[in-house]
């Protein structure tokens, strides 16, 4: 982010970060020594600006990933489901991102690459 942002002082990227925080859209962990804290994006931020940046709704399609997932055998392979649905990652990683957030953790395997 630093990258994109480099000419642009520290301190009206923290104004920035903290209303992006304020409004649900990012949560930040601060660390020691760095100026800035680290920013984790939340699901929020897909579901309010992509339908206007991207021209896709997350939630429209949590809603057809689930229909795909309801006329499974019960099993999801999430690689075969993105597959299956012909969306590039950054489109189908939000609309996951919303159907996740109705699953409990205990239902979700964890795979680390």
């Amino acid at each position: 982010m630093l990258k994109a942002f480099e000419t642009t002082p520290n301190r009206e990227l923290e104004d920035g970060i903290a209303e992006l925080e304020a409004e649900g859209y990012v949560g930040t962990t601060h660390f020691i020594g760095p100026e800035l804290p680290h920013v984790s994006v939340k699901a929020e931020l897909f579901a309010d600006f992509d339908p206007i940046v991207h021209g896709t709704d997350p939630a429209t399609d949590a809603a057809d990933l689930v229909e795909q997932i309801l006329a499974g055998d019960g099993n999801i392979d999430v690689a075969q489901l993105h597959a299956d649905t012909g969306w590039t990652r950054r489109r189908f990683n939000p609309a996951l991102s919303y159907v996740l957030g109705y699953v409990d953790d205990r239902r979700v395997s964890q795979v680390w690459d």
